[in-house]
């Protein structure tokens, strides 16, 4: 009897510790917080290789804020650039329309070339993004659901708005073998 309850004993020891350690494995629930200071709280995370991440990302600002992943060797500059340059020239042609308009010219072509490139450049976001969170308001908060890259290294998190990333919202997602 005493060998009995001996093993019964160890056999819920060994069952509480392996429940206490959790599988060996962290923990995939994450909150990221934004205020009016465009930071990122926290601004760094880590996660393991492949782990399947549910993040609440709470918006405390006074406007709306996207929280997205860059794939791997993605730079951020330089999608930023090309953002940037393209919301340049097509302000640029947007005030020569609005001339060319006063004086009853038809610039439709001008209007679809820009377009097109708007399009292009959104295209090119959203190929070098590895996760993306969609624009939450002022005062919001959402959770959603993704798994980590399987490759390790650190991956740049950032808001996709205009001005944003510029302003200092970015941050580095650890991704631990």
């Amino acid at each position: 009897m005493y060998k009995k309850t001996l093993l019964i004993t160890v056999l819920s020891m060994v069952g509480l510790i392996l429940a206490a350690c959790g599988g060996g494995g962290s923990s995939g629930d994450i909150e990221v917080a934004v205020g009016d200071d465009f930071q990122f709280s926290p601004s760094n995370l880590s996660v393991s290789a492949g782990q399947e991440i549910s993040l609440t990302f709470r918006n405390e600002a006074s406007v709306e804020h996207t929280f997205n992943v860059l794939r791997a060797g993605e730079e951020l500059d330089h999608l930023l650039e090309g953002a940037a340059g393209e919301a340049e020239e097509h302000s640029d042609e947007g005030e020569a329309a609005d001339e060319h308009a006063e004086e009853g010219d038809e610039h439709a072509d001008e209007d679809e070339h820009a377009a097109a490139e708007d399009e292009h450049a959104e295209e090119d976001l959203h190929a070098a993004v590895f996760f993306e969170m969609h624009a939450v308001a002022a005062g919001e908060s959402t959770t959603q659901t993704f798994t980590a890259p399987n490759e390790a290294g650190d991956y740049i998190i950032f808001c996709s708005l205009p001005g944003h990333a510029e302003a200092g919202l970015v941050g580095t997602l650890t991704v631990q073998p």
